[in-house]
């Protein structure tokens, strides 16, 4: 097995323990078994269908990033051919995710924006903990955006 299809693999996984979790959070909130929202009546052959279907697509959605973190780690480390292979590791991984970061922290404050919008009529106090949730989310994205921005290496 190569590492693309490794990573492809371990997204998928963190997937489907990520789908767990929010249903074993529901099975808990709902006083309902586990075992009711996996098998239970609500869910059809469709459900499962789907399930594996985006579990594919979270395959290839990891294998992808593999593939192209790889390509862009080649890609500056041939602009900074004299700097140590550990030091140009730690500049590029934080050079990488500070961009994601930023993607991050922008979609999250738009939509934060949208989702008040929305239910400014009908504010709950369950509205209101998940814009805080998406607020402290989006900023520790910012946080880290710019601290591990790389502007250039010298």
């Amino acid at each position: 097995m190569n590492v693309h299809f490794k990573r492809g693999f371990v997204a998928m996984l963190l997937w489907n323990l990520f789908l767990l979790l929010l249903v074993g959070i529901n099975s808990l909130c709902t006083g309902k078994g586990l075992s009711f929202h996996l098998f239970g009546d609500e869910i059809g052959n469709t459900a499962y269908f789907f399930l594996a279907l985006w579990s594919l697509v979270w395959f290839f959605v990891g294998h992808h990033g593999s593939r192209e973190y790889t390509a862009q780690k080649a890609v500056f480390a041939a602009q900074y051919p004299d700097v140590d292979e550990h030091l140009l590791t730690l500049a590029f991984r934080k050079a990488y995710f500070a961009r994601y970061f930023k993607y991050i922290y922008r979609v999250l404050a738009v939509m934060i924006f949208f989702y008040g919008a929305a239910y400014w009529e009908h504010f709950t106090t369950r509205t209101g903990v998940y814009i805080t949730c998406f607020m402290l989310v989006s900023l520790v994205c910012y946080h880290y955006h710019r601290k591990w921005q790389v502007e250039e290496m010298n």
